[in-house]
């Protein structure tokens, strides 16, 4: 059994795709010992998301923007790192790498990893300007895809040496109930045979809703009349 401990600094825990990797990746964690600990940075956070983080950490904090802003969360979070000297801090999501690197390295954290979880095209420049000066500070970024790994460095201004890319992982799960699966169609008034195509994401441009809508229109006016498409989001 590890006794690695690990820290994170996350920007929220609210639900999303981030947050579902990372309740995975805390739970397999801890099924092999290690001691996980997670700062969240701000207020915004959904209650099952900390309940279940909370079953495969040691520690959860929310710090909240108020006391970020008024620079009590700021110290408090430097505070507490130094006195859990964690062998490795992760960031996690984009003020979570902006605060969180430098907090690591002035808390004396002997390293310091960022998982990038996607082409943060919509950073003001000035977010990406600070992150040039934080990526000195970082022993690994770890993407999520190898796609992402050329935006990290020409964008990020992190050197291709500290660059990996992991993909997120996924639980494995039995089949979903054939006779649930039909009710549902049936609640919707789609019937058994169609194709149905499905969505999940959140509704903003960067997930390429616009292109899966034209695409989707294409396939269905040309070929696929009965073609079924749902999106699932906010």
């Amino acid at each position: 059994m590890s006794h690695i401990r690990l820290a994170y600094i996350i920007d929220n825990l609210d639900r999303g795709g981030t947050q579902t990797w990372f309740r995975l990746l805390t739970a397999g964690l801890q099924t092999r010992g290690y001691d996980q600990h997670v700062f969240c940075l701000n207020g915004t956070f959904h209650p099952e998301v900390v309940a279940a983080i909370r079953l495969a950490c040691t520690q959860v904090e929310i710090i909240g923007r108020p006391r970020l802003f008024a620079g009590i969360g700021v110290l408090q979070l430097w505070r507490e790192l130094q006195q859990l000297k964690p062998d490795l801090v992760m960031t996690i999501l984009p003020y979570g790498d902006l605060l969180g690197r430098p907090l690591a390295r002035a808390a004396g954290a002997p390293r310091v990893v960022s998982s990038i979880q996607t082409r943060y095209a919509d950073k003001w420049p000035i977010q990406r300007w600070l992150d040039r000066l934080t990526a000195r500070w970082l022993d690994l970024a770890i993407c999520v895809a190898e796609e992402i790994v050329p935006y990290t460095v020409t964008q990020e201004g992190i050197r291709p040496e500290k660059t990996c890319a992991i993909p997120n992982g996924v639980p494995v799960t039995p089949p979903p109930d054939p006779d649930r699966r039909q009710t549902i169609r049936h609640r919707h008034g789609i019937a058994p045979k169609t194709i149905l195509c499905g969505c999940v994401a959140r509704l903003a441009p960067q997930k390429g809703l616009a292109d899966l809508l034209a695409a989707f229109a294409q396939v269905r006016n040309s070929s696929r009349p009965d073609l079924h498409l749902w999106i699932v989001g906010d």
